[in-house]
């Protein structure tokens, strides 16, 4: 029988769940590779000018480009959004005849990657299958004692570790795009689990077989009338 730590795989899900609580933000935003429409609204200025922008990157792009005036609203169309996260913008005007400028920002989000209350439920939801189906394979190893229903339950608990990886792999990279650290870890969980599933099982499943069957010579041992240090001396070293 193997013993697993539950305390270890409940910490596991409760931190995966944890990172799926992602915070509202009050920024401005755009799709990526779309237009988005900047607008200042500025009742006693003349002009307004869109001095510069600097990307998410941290890159700087000079524009000096005059805003619309539509009333007392400027506006520019911005169209280059490739790139995901902040953008910080510099604009100048003559607010009341005085030359001034601001600060704003804005943030590109990937196209049609919204997180709302009805995606959230789905997720919360397929975790909570996987985590339940988990809870219950765990169970089942450490009460089996028939070594095929021991590499049965492994085989189970290692594909539903695999779909956790996935699923929060797929969860982070459209939902956490700010922080790419944490899809790059869950795409090298899920590709190593991918990598390590057929000689994990096959030594594993070797192993327990093994194991199974020096229990059962022992057994045979013993019933011969052999101690059962000597039995399982006997069957160890066949």
């Amino acid at each position: 029988m193997i013993n697993i730590n539950k305390k270890i795989i409940l910490t596991l899900m409760l931190g995966i769940i944890m990172i799926s609580l992602v915070s509202a933000t009050d920024l401005p935003t755009g799709k990526q590779d779309s237009n988005i429409t900047l607008i200042q609204y500025c009742p006693t200025c003349t002009y307004v000018t869109l001095s510069s922008i600097t990307y998410p990157d941290n890159s700087l792009q000079i524009l000096d480009e005059n805003m619309t005036k539509s009333g007392s609203t400027f506006s520019y169309n911005f169209s280059d959004t490739s790139q995901l996260g902040d953008y910080i913008y510099f604009i100048e005007g003559d607010k009341d005849s005085v030359k001034q400028g601001e600060t704003l920002d804005f943030q590109i989000t990937p196209s049609g990657s919204v997180l709302d209350i009805s995606g959230s439920i789905v997720f919360f939801v397929i975790f909570l299958i996987i985590f339940a189906a988990l809870i219950g394979c765990v169970y089942g190893l450490n009460n089996a004692l028939v070594a095929e229903w021991q590499i049965f339950y492994i085989c189970t608990t290692y594909l539903l570790t695999f779909s956790i990886f996935f699923i929060s792999w797929l969860f982070s990279t459209y939902y956490l795009w700010q922080t790419p650290i944490i899809a790059s870890i869950f795409w090298i969980l899920w590709l190593v689990s991918a990598i390590c599933f057929f000689p994990v099982i096959i030594i594993l499943g070797s192993y327990l077989l093994k194991k199974q069957a020096e229990f059962l010579m022992a057994e045979n041992y013993g019933k011969q009338g052999y101690s059962s240090e000597d039995s399982l001396s006997m069957a160890s070293s066949t």
